[in-house]
Order: structure tokens, then sequence, then C-alpha cells
């Protein structure tokens, strides 16, 4: 399974407040959005690191070089009320649909990530997430006090 990236945001409690007053459908939509936001830069910079193999390190003759790079997806995770009490919020960067590095046409996504017996981990993925922390949790917290702004005026 593809480790997360997860944002803490302390010092939140007024944000918390205004999201907890908020009906559930429209609550987790922000969340989500705004999530999603300060996710793009861990993607961007994953698909930067992830490695392209060069035409003759392909052993497979209908694999592509650089099929990992496009297979990276961005997902919010869950929200749930005990992770949004503690004030966390995540991605994950997975390679393809399924949220199992292992699985699919980029199966081997997870191999270069954590690596195996014979190959040293690469771990293009946590070195993305590691590189963009402060960012994305800037981007978050400016998000969301966005979206609560425009739903604030939405509701007049």
């Amino acid at each position: 399974m593809a480790q997360a990236a997860v944002i803490t945001v302390e010092g939140a409690e007024a944000v918390q407040r205004k999201l907890d007053a908020l009906d559930r459908k429209v609550r987790r939509k922000i969340e989500r959005r705004a999530v999603r936001a300060a996710g793009k830069p861990v993607l961007a910079s994953a698909k930067r690191m992830a490695p392209i193999a060069d035409e003759y390190d392909v052993h497979d003759t209908d694999h592509v070089p650089g099929t990992l790079q496009r297979s990276l997806r961005l997902r919010a995770l869950k929200s749930t009320r005990g992770r949004r009490r503690a004030g966390i919020y995540g991605v994950t960067v997975q390679s393809g649909q399924s949220h199992n590095l292992f699985v699919g046409e980029t199966f081997y996504g997870g191999f270069v990530e954590f690596g195996t017996m014979y190959q040293a981990a690469q771990g293009f993925l946590a070195a993305a997430a590691h590189e963009n922390r402060d960012r994305s949790r800037r981007i978050f917290g400016f998000e969301i006090r966005r979206y609560l702004q425009e739903e604030g005026r939405a509701r007049g």
C-alpha cells in the first residue's frame, strides 16, 4: 500500500470550529479540495523523481519507458472524525488506479519505492512528500481559509 503524505494542521482550532459548523457534505468537499491542492506539489515532485528505464533496460516488449511516471495519481485520504479532531489530513500518491503499489500494469512501482532483496529502495514517493511538507502545509491552510470564505459568502 502506498504511504500517505500526512498534513498536520496545528493551531487551527478556529478553522476546525468553522468546518465543524458546516454541513457534512460541504465540509468534506472543502477538505478534499484543500487536500488535493496541497498534494499537487507532492505529485509533481514524485513525477519528476520517478525513475525512467532506458529502452535497453526494458525486458518486456510491451513496456514503454516512463510508464510508472505517467501512472502516478493523487488521492485524498478519507476524512474521519478522529483524524479531523487531531487536525490530520493527507493524500496518497499512487501508481495507477489501485492504492496498492504492487498491482496492475505498474506493479513494479512498489519494488522501486521500497526495494527488494536484490534492488535498493529508491524512495522517490517518500522523498517527494518530505521535500514538499512545508509547502503543502501552507497551501492547505490557505486553501481551507479561502474555501471557508467562499462558503461564507455563498451563504450570505
